[in-house]
């Protein structure tokens, strides 16, 4: 618990307090406390695993909206089999600029 309040900039209470509450909300135990400290229950797991792909859609989201807003910016994704991305797509890359006009 102390790492995630760390890592998420709160107090400890906060963080135990948010999971008290979702655990009553939902009305089971997320996480397991023991002596080496919380590991997810297997509803904590599905949560979690749900939770993830949520804010990855959130994420997603964001980007879509930033290009919409500005269609000068975005990202590219390259890939390649192994033998191309290795010989020929870092002279390619690195010749492109850092920012394409539009």
């Amino acid at each position: 618990m102390a790492k995630a309040a760390e890592h998420l900039r709160v107090s400890q209470s906060a963080v135990s307090e948010i999971i008290a509450n979702l655990e009553y909300a939902l009305g089971v135990r997320l996480l397991d406390r023991g002596p080496r400290g919380v590991e997810p229950t297997i509803y904590g797991n599905a949560l979690l695993k749900r939770g993830t792909a949520a804010f990855d859609e959130l994420k997603q989201s964001i980007k879509d909206i930033e290009y919409l807003a500005d269609p000068t910016t975005g990202e590219v994704r390259m890939h390649a089999r192994s033998p191309w991305r290795r010989a020929i797509l870092p002279p390619i890359m690195s010749s492109l600029p850092d920012k394409i006009p539009a």
